[in-house]
């Protein structure tokens, strides 16, 4: 039997039907060279985008581009994941040699992103339909930019802060003996009560058998600040708050007989304080959301020596009674002032005084914070 004969005419014919149909059947007739270029990141809204660029020379005729990506940080030993997903982009036509963006994603978490000082982008382009180019793939280190501001205790003195604290352990009955701490910066006011010992202590009241004693009482001493001094600035690389204690005033420390074991009902004038300072040490820090200067949990305070002179018209022996007023002052004073920097409310009111001289500054996250002299330096993404 003969083989069926196909006229060339005809079979050509057939051919280029097909050829013609095919696009129309999802088939591309080749198509240009094309690569990833690197991705643009925007640091502010953590916007990524894809650009792909046509390399060749031959125009890529509108096409829709199925684009996949993934990101990972980069830590020692592990590559976790930060983001991952799809995006279609229709209608890519891209000329040769010439680069278009051709689409974007967002990293959806800030904090966790910007802890990582490298990602790693990776990118994979595809046509929705087969052969219109070659599938491209990619992956992009990307380091964050970092900038480094130097906040200065001038800086700090421009800004509207301010101290005080009220020691007073009267008896409460008679509508004294409360002893507190007003905190003031920027547009941030907080208080917070003292507890001081109530007597602070008991010394010698003159001579006889059994010898008389009588319970010491600080009254109304009262802080003050110090000339031309800021109530918060930088030494040694340390935020400082600064107080001075004695005003001068009198009887800021009185006594009052003690009958078995109870105050007499007057107290007389023993002694005034000398001014003296306390101070409040404060290690620069980041704050926990990573985008405030803060400070650490552990305060350091410091209090000057305490110094007693005698009040007008006062007698008897001024060292133990300067003993004591050191004992009753100094270590309730530091662990109170210690346990109110410690609160959250205040270390909210000092990072937000921070902030404000950082403010003209596009902070996203705070990488590390060191200081020197009386300057901190904030090194920020």
């Amino acid at each position: 039997m003969r083989g069926l004969r196909v006229p060339r005419t005809q079979l050509t014919a057939a051919v280029l039907w097909v050829a013609a149909a095919l696009p129309s059947a999802g088939v591309c007739d080749g198509g240009p060279a094309l690569e990833l270029a690197p991705p643009v990141v925007d640091q502010t809204a953590l916007r990524t985008s894809v650009w792909l660029k046509n390399r060749g020379t031959k125009a890529l005729a509108p096409a829709d581009v199925i684009v996949r990506y993934t990101v990972v940080g980069v830590a020692r030993g592990a590559r976790p994941m930060l983001a991952e997903g799809t995006f279609e982009a229709a209608g890519v036509a891209i000329p040769p040699g010439v680069s278009v963006e051709i689409g974007h994603f967002v990293l959806p978490d800030r904090d966790r992103a910007l802890s990582f000082e490298e990602v790693i982008v990776s990118l994979r382009a595809e046509p929705r339909r087969p052969r219109c180019f070659e599938i491209v793939e990619a992956s992009f280190p990307h380091r964050w930019h970092e900038t480094t501001l130097a906040v200065t205790s001038a800086q700090l003195g421009c800004l509207a802060a301010s101290c005080s604290v009220t020691l007073d352990n009267q008896d409460a009955d008679v509508g004294h003996g409360r002893s507190t701490v007003t905190l003031s910066f920027g547009s941030r006011t907080i208080g917070a009560d003292l507890e001081l010992p109530r007597p602070c202590g008991v010394v010698p009241g003159g001579s006889g058998v059994p010898p008389p004693v009588e319970a010491l009482i600080v009254a109304d001493l009262r802080a003050q600040s110090g000339a031309g001094s800021p109530a918060i600035s930088i030494r040694d690389g340390k935020l400082q708050v600064r107080m001075e204690l004695g005003s001068g005033s009198s009887d800021e420390i009185r006594v009052a007989p003690v009958h078995s074991g109870r105050l007499g009902p007057s107290a007389r004038a023993a002694a005034d304080v000398r001014p003296f300072i306390v101070e409040v040490e404060l290690i620069p820090a980041v704050s926990a959301d990573g985008r405030r200067l803060s400070y650490g949990r552990l305060p350091t305070v410091r209090v000057g020596r305490i110094v007693t002179v005698p009040a007008a018209g006062s007698s008897g022996a001024l060292l133990p009674l300067e003993e004591t007023v050191e004992a009753c002052i100094r270590e309730p004073l530091t662990r109170e002032l210690r346990r109110v920097f410690d609160r959250s409310q205040v270390r909210a009111a000092v990072e937000e005084f921070l902030a404000a001289a950082t403010a003209d500054q596009p902070i996203n996250f705070i990488r590390r914070v060191s200081g020197r002299s009386d300057t901190v330096f904030v090194t920020y993404v």
